[in-house]
């Protein structure tokens, strides 16, 4: 983008990990779930073959978890929006929730962190599970996916869309690794968050 390095300064992560939310979703989930956020850019990118593949994923952890199909996005891609995307996995879904409220983003983040983990194909679903010390494995369309997971030690929690996609993904949820995490990634947030405010310190700084 042929920034000036000179101007740019801080050690900047997603300023999204700063936000902290008191909303809270008041709709009826279960204490043992998981969040699967599709997303209607992959959708016209793969067709069918995308939501089959959350099918698959669906099938495979409906007897451990509560399954809660979770809209993000209300704009629409190429005459396809999440929406779409998350009822046509939903009707495939029988035992699933749908959520397609359009609620604050303080709802939204309340209902991942109370998640036991994520998948999805949405950036701030990543950021947002994350943040909050919630395991989430990236099917990403964008480098910045890898790259906010690298801050991590991560870059192995985001898959590529292909034929191997379910195996990895399964292959990720049986490792303990994947689930127990959590203490290791709230080692990570604090010096993120750190890290952040300095960015900010840093701006306000450079205004003053």
């Amino acid at each position: 983008f042929k920034i000036d390095r000179e101007k740019v300064f801080g050690p900047f992560p997603d300023s999204t990990l700063l936000y902290k939310t008191s909303d809270v979703y008041d709709g009826k989930l279960k204490e043992n779930y998981i969040v699967l956020t599709p997303s209607a850019i992959m959708f016209t990118r793969h067709g069918m073959d995308y939501i089959k593949l959350f099918v698959k994923l669906y099938e495979l952890l409906k007897d451990k978890y509560q399954v809660v199909i979770l809209v993000h996005n209300f704009t629409s891609n190429f005459n396809n929006s999440d929406l779409d995307i998350c009822s046509k996995l939903h009707n495939l879904c029988p035992t699933s929730v749908l959520i397609n409220e359009n609620i604050s983003t303080g709802k939204l983040k309340n209902i991942l962190g109370n998640s036991k983990f994520s998948i999805s194909s949405r950036y701030h679903v990543i950021v947002g599970s994350i943040s909050q010390d919630i395991p989430s494995i990236a099917i990403g369309w964008n480098p910045k996916y890898e790259s906010f997971l690298k801050l991590y030690n991560k870059k192995y929690w985001n898959i590529d869309f292909g034929s191997n996609s379910f195996k990895e993904i399964k292959n990720l949820l049986e490792n303990k690794e994947f689930t127990s995490g959590i203490n290791d990634l709230a080692v990570f947030n604090q010096t993120l968050k750190q890290n952040v405010s300095e960015s900010f310190n840093q701006l306000f700084s450079n205004i003053d």
